[in-house]
């Protein structure tokens, strides 16, 4: 089999190949064994074009369509260079330029709407509203509810920075540090997204709400491979209930026997009914605690994570009733994993050096929730 036109363009290993191949008349075993590696598929396409010596044959070979073999054939040919694999689908109706300005005119006002964006663009470039809406797509900029973050003094602002600055260079962040809370839990309506045609009344597709809806206080706390008994209220947490809580319903008691006494440093926030002068005693006389904790940081707390969790997990449930909130939330709470909890306090190192390289200012946005990654088998 003679050797096609327009081989002396060939790269120098696909020509002692093809030679070798040719001369040989080697088998379809030993053949594989010398061919090149390809990059797509058009070069292979013209490799086994100049093996077989016609089209046919390496349309056949290379299980390529006849428009396809002339097109890159005929380009071969004509510029002695293979051509790069065409461009599939339908073509970018933007360009560089329009991508950039929509970027940059998001970032300087994330509210900004698509037809006030379509009327500033559409002053140096027509565009239509549908190619905005895929410019912001491929930019990654979904159409979300703004994050939230607390609102710091200056004065708040420097003790976190203390506070931070303290806990590091005494190293406490590597005790047993027992962080606790409350949080409220409402019996809202079902927030799981349903299936519904346009116009049609079903009542399934309904979820009620209520002007005033019912809920409970909540009490718990997680410390390194622990976690405490969820505890229930239907008002704010006074200081004769935190102390119930703390004394008389055994928390102080269990941690004693899971660290043993004095062998954790218990963490609480500085509402009322944590630094009264009677909580302060009863503390001071039974635990090691920590004397101060920044005012308005949720944000260094782990157990904020764990609220998250619970609040997103109990909005995939239908809640009837109080009684029925309480089950869902224990059940909850008992199927969160100790490697979870754990995984949170281990953040609370990084947590203290955010505040510090941030200024003082709040780290929410830096901060993540993993719930995406666990598996919460309840039913």
């Amino acid at each position: 089999m003679s050797i096609t036109k327009g081989f002396e363009y060939l790269p120098e290993n696909w020509k002692l190949s093809i030679q070798a191949i040719l001369k040989h008349k080697t088998t379809p075993e030993q053949s594989v064994l010398l061919f090149p590696k390809f990059e797509n598929k058009e070069q292979e396409i013209v490799y086994f074009f100049f093996i077989y010596g016609n089209q046919q044959s390496a349309k056949e070979a290379t299980h390529t369509g006849s428009t396809r073999m002339n097109r890159v054939i005929n380009i071969f040919l004509e510029t002695k260079m293979i051509p790069e694999p065409a461009i599939c689908g339908r073509p970018k109706k933007f360009t560089p330029e329009m991508k950039t300005f929509i970027e940059t005119q998001i970032v300087i006002d994330p509210r900004i709407s698509t037809q006030l964006l379509k009327k500033i663009e559409e002053a140096f470039y027509p565009i239509a509203t549908g190619t905005i809406f895929g410019i912001r797509q491929s930019l990654r900029f979904p159409y979300k509810p703004p994050k939230q973050r607390q609102i710091l003094t200056q004065v708040q602002k420097l003790r976190r920075m203390s506070f931070a600055f303290s806990m590091l260079i005494g190293n406490y962040y590597d005790d047993n540090i027992i962080f606790s809370d409350e949080s409220r839990f409402c019996r809202g309506p079902d927030k799981r997204w349903v299936y519904r045609r346009y116009g049609e009344i079903n009542e399934k597709c309904f979820a009620d709400r209520s002007k005033f809806p019912e809920g409970v206080m909540i009490f718990g706390a997680i410390g390194p491979n622990f976690k405490s008994q969820l505890f229930f209220t239907k008002k704010m947490i006074n200081k004769q209930e935190y102390l119930r809580i703390l004394f008389d319903e055994g928390v102080v008691q269990s941690l004693n026997c899971h660290y043993g006494f004095g062998n954790y440093l218990f963490m609480q926030d500085g509402a009322t009914s944590h630094t009264g002068r009677q909580t302060v005693a009863q503390l001071r006389w039974n635990i090691r605690y920590l004397k101060i904790w920044p005012a308005n940081s949720p944000d260094l707390n782990p157990i904020e994570m764990v609220w998250g969790i619970m609040k997103k997990l109990l909005n995939s449930f239908t809640i009837t009733s109080i009684a029925d909130l309480k089950t869902k939330l224990m059940e909850i709470w008992n199927y969160i994993p100790f490697n979870t909890i754990n995984s949170l306090l281990q953040s609370f190192r990084n947590r203290l050096h955010l505040v510090l390289l941030h200024g003082g200012d709040s780290i929410q946005p830096f901060l993540r929730h993993t719930t995406s990654k666990q598996n919460f088998n309840i039913q």
